[in-house]
């Protein structure tokens, strides 16, 4: 199976679970599909900048998560749905579980006091727990980027100022 098509395959749950999320978060059923190609599109731009163009995972977390920001973004305009409701249901797949589980592990292993490698044990920790830290703050930043650069007053807004 070629490379290309092993990552579309691993897209296609997460665009699953953002449709998942957002009917968790109950938005409206007239988004769903859109919410699933940005789910979907969100962990195809981040696999394919790792595996492709050999970006490492905080840094492609970032990129695809800008890309569905302005997604959301231009979406919300065609489906009129705050920017939020097509953004963050879609990166909600790209959390790096694993990570935050090896640090809860090392955490819970370092506070045992058992006679391990206490050093190794200390740098996989943290250096598990700062890449999830990171990877949140990535895809934190590159949903709502887009939204403070296109953030507008609202037309009630706009009406009260012209009459003014």
């Amino acid at each position: 199976m070629s490379e290309f098509l092993y990552i579309i395959l691993k897209s296609i749950p997460g665009g699953f679970a953002a449709v998942g999320f957002a009917i968790l978060f109950n938005v409206p059923k007239r988004t769903l599909l859109s919410i699933f190609s940005l789910g979907f599109m969100v962990i195809f731009i981040r696999n394919t900048a790792m595996q492709i163009f050999e970006v490492n995972i905080i840094l492609s977390s970032l990129i695809a998560s800008v890309v569905v920001g302005f997604s959301g973004v231009y979406i919300s305009h065609w489906r009129k749905a705050p920017p939020l409701v097509f953004s963050i249901p879609a990166v909600i797949p790209a959390i790096p579980g694993i990570f935050l589980y090896r640090f809860m592990i090392g955490v819970i292993t370092l506070s045992k006091g058992i006679d391990y490698d206490h050093e190794t044990i200390l740098y996989e920790t943290m250096n598990n727990g700062l890449k999830a830290f990171f990877i949140v703050c990535g895809l934190a930043v590159g949903v709502i980027f887009p939204n403070l650069i296109f953030r507008k007053q609202s037309f009630k807004r706009r009406r009260n100022i012209i009459e003014d």
